[in-house]
């Protein structure tokens, strides 16, 4: 399972006060495709990122938990990070 499956998959099942601990469980790095990477801070950071843009621009809105995470993964929180301030 790839970072973006494992975070839709907390988002989806468990509540925001059980994340922390969902996270604290995965492995810390993880070999996909041949290539070791920092699975459990790539979770951790797809899941803080679709939770800041959860409620910002108006773009965001309507969007569930797949296609926000989708959107942090492609690299979209910087358009709209920049709708909060």
């Amino acid at each position: 399972m790839n970072a973006n499956e494992q975070a839709y998959l907390i988002w989806t099942t468990l509540p925001v006060s059980q994340w922390k601990q969902a996270i604290e469980a995965l492995p810390e790095r993880k070999v996909i495709c041949g290539v070791t990477w920092q699975y459990r801070l790539a979770v951790r950071e797809r899941l803080a990122t679709g939770w800041r843009l959860r409620n910002t621009a108006v773009i965001w809105q309507g969007l569930d938990a797949r296609l926000l995470i989708s959107a942090t993964a492609d690299g979209l929180q910087a358009v709209s990070e920049s709708y909060e301030r």
